[in-house]
């Protein structure tokens, strides 16, 4: 038994003509630069509308000198997570905004400097005010405002 191609020819085989295949070769390297532009203008499309996407749903947060701020465990400590462990530690205090979203926090005894940023989860406990005397809840949460002040 034989197969088809190798006892007729095909289609394609019969019709095909060398010179007209020459020149579509040619014309595709000359349009190679237009359609490697196309593709470039389609990726930054995609890219900003990804990128709105995406920001859409982040906040920023903008903390003040002087808040009380926690931090989640899981950003500081991976190995120390767990279904019972805490969620959050601190307080700490934001001694210093380095730049929007990042934060340079100290412990409340002022001991230890560390550099934080937003997308490392920070959550504010209290807000302070101009006159530094009185700290306002920001939480819901009120066993968390009990247990941190």
């Amino acid at each position: 038994m034989m197969p088809i191609e190798v006892g007729s020819p095909s289609h394609r085989a019969i019709n095909f003509d060398e010179m007209a295949n020459e020149e579509g070769l040619r014309t595709n390297i000359e349009l190679i630069d237009e359609v490697r532009d196309q593709a470039i203008e389609k990726m930054k499309k995609y890219k900003e509308k990804t990128k709105e996407h995406f920001s859409k749903k982040s906040r920023v947060k903008n903390f003040q000198v002087g808040d009380l701020v926690l931090r989640d465990t899981e950003a500081s400590d991976p190995t120390n997570t767990g279904k019972l462990m805490p969620r959050w530690e601190g307080p700490y205090k934001v001694k210093e905004v380095l730049r929007p979203g990042t934060y340079k926090l100290i412990n409340m005894d002022e001991s230890e400097n560390m550099a934080w940023t937003q997308d490392q989860k920070i959550l504010l406990v209290e807000k302070a005010t101009k006159s530094n005397q009185k700290l306002v809840p920001m939480t819901s949460n009120k066993s968390m405002i009990q247990y941190f002040v």
